[in-house]
């Protein structure tokens, strides 16, 4: 019995995270709060901005996902130029950072998504998504997605969404 009302005060703490809604479908997940939410959805975006193959650019595929303007709150970072309207590498840093550190209660473990949204958000829920964050945290240094999470000995979520990301556009 003290499992289940235990259960339930951490899950009524628990928010939806709509981290993309559009006509391209929906990447949701649930985070305790609004900041772990807000984190989610700029690194995933800046991560997928920063690892697009040759031949695909941020400008078709951020228009795409609805993305047209700085996304990033003036108190938690600033955007980049290149490319455009995502966080800079020092917040997408920090961001990640944020995630992997809190990693136990700003997860991604309840990651759904739907039409062409689900070939991106598969590729960050659960484990994928902490290999992708945790490896992300050292970006700007030459080793985006090469360094792992807790437990994790690849980051294959980074190459994958980024994929994932083409074949949506495509």
């Amino acid at each position: 019995m003290r499992v289940i009302a235990a259960f339930a005060a951490v899950a009524s703490f628990a928010m939806e995270c709509k981290i993309s809604s559009g006509s391209s479908g929906d990447i949701i997940t649930e985070t305790p709060d609004e900041t772990c939410c807000a984190y989610q959805t700029h690194a995933l975006f800046s991560i997928v901005a920063r690892n697009l193959p040759a031949g695909m650019t941020w400008s078709m595929v951020g228009g795409m996902v609805g993305i047209t303007s700085c996304t990033i709150p003036a108190e938690m970072g600033a955007c980049d130029d290149d490319p455009a309207n995502v966080a800079d590498e020092p917040t997408t840093n920090m961001m990640a950072g944020y995630i992997c550190d809190n990693w136990a209660t700003c997860n991604t473990i309840g990651m759904t998504s739907t039409g062409m949204a689900a070939q991106v958000g598969g590729e960050f829920a659960g484990e994928k998504g902490q290999v992708a964050f945790c490896g992300s945290r050292t970006l700007g240094d030459g080793t985006l997605g090469t360094t792992s999470a807790p437990g994790a000995t690849t980051a294959a979520a980074t190459t994958a969404a980024t994929t994932a990301v083409t074949t949506a556009a495509t």
